[in-house]
């Protein structure tokens, strides 16, 4: 949302289960209604628990990607449907979300869309989620799946994960807000739920 300190205009947020619930293996999901319009980037994601903490060059922890990654559900907001700023972002918008899978290594085009046929995901509430086990990770939506990934002899997807769920604005991926951007913006999160 917009506030009225001129240092820090924009404020957006972010929660996880860091160093209080991780995740091995099972089905991690969400419900939630998405926020739309250019800038905005929500997410629902995995992080390797063994990270190195950001911002430290050497110590303890795996480097980013190594630790593996696992994006359950991002999308860009806006009507646009091609970005620029990725060579590999040919479809995005607010009917768009996609799901990637990243670790060291990875092979190419982990990154998959699920485009909804009608509408755009802040119209209704959607199931987002994961079905992770030694040998698979399948990515869905509303029991769609649109990315699965062979992770048998990948390393790092057999180790905890944390669970992150945030709402991004501005960045790299999304880009600038513009005149077209609404204020407030809201990411309504219904239930995340971890079955065994």
């Amino acid at each position: 949302k917009k506030t009225d300190d001129p240092e820090h205009p924009i404020t957006s947020g972010s929660i996880h289960t860091r160093h209080t619930k991780t995740f091995l293996y099972g089905r991690l999901e969400m419900r939630a209604k998405l926020p739309y319009s250019k800038g905005y980037w929500p997410a629902f994601w995995t992080l390797g628990d063994n990270i190195r903490e950001k911002g430290i060059n050497e110590g303890p922890g795996v480097p980013w990607p190594g630790c593996g990654e696992i994006d359950i559900m991002e999308l860009i907001g806006g009507t646009n449907t091609t970005y620029a700023t990725c060579p590999f972002d040919d479809h995005m918008g607010n009917n768009v979300v996609q799901g990637t899978i990243h670790y060291t290594d990875e092979k190419p085009a982990m990154q998959r869309a699920c485009e909804l046929k009608e509408g755009d995901y802040c119209d209704d509430f959607h199931i987002f989620g994961m079905e992770w086990d030694e040998n698979c990770i399948k990515i869905y939506m509303d029991d769609v799946v649109y990315n699965k990934l062979d992770i048998s002899d990948i390393e790092c997807f057999h180790k905890p994960h944390y669970c992150l769920l945030n709402l991004a604005h501005g960045g790299f991926w999304p880009g600038d807000p513009d005149e077209t951007t609404v204020y407030p913006m809201k990411y309504y999160v219904d239930y995340v739920r971890y079955y065994q």
